[in-house]
């Protein structure tokens, strides 16, 4: 696991589902990856949005066969910010988190606040 990789609020969350006894409670996640090379052309502009998620998707194809292969499911594209949504367990967040193309791990849940 590489710790750095995972927002405190999301280790806050695996600890209190560990704690919990609740192992495989699935935690909804965004994985943010690297950005890599971007090809840039006019050719490619052209294409428009369709080209932009083709290549991003392309980009994205280990990490998501690495989700696969830990039995990951329901797993969404985010194409504008080269992301992935999806939801974990502790042991399937540690395991992606060592994914050399996984830049961060953030708990996808909204902050609610009462007044």
């Amino acid at each position: 696991m590489v710790v750095e990789k995972i927002e405190p609020r999301l280790l806050d969350e695996i600890r209190s589902v560990e704690t919990s006894g609740q192992l495989e409670y699935r935690i909804p996640v965004i994985i943010q990856l690297d950005r890599g090379q971007v090809a840039r052309s006019d050719s490619s502009a052209e294409k428009g949005y369709e080209a932009v998620e083709e290549q991003v998707r392309s980009q994205q194809q280990l990490v998501r066969q690495h989700l696969a292969d830990l039995g990951a499911g329901g797993v969404r594209q985010i194409t504008l910010a080269n992301a992935l949504e999806t939801e974990l367990t502790p042991a399937q967040i540690r395991a992606v988190s060592s994914d050399a193309q996984v830049k961060r791990i953030v708990l996808n849940r909204e902050d609610r606040v009462a007044i």
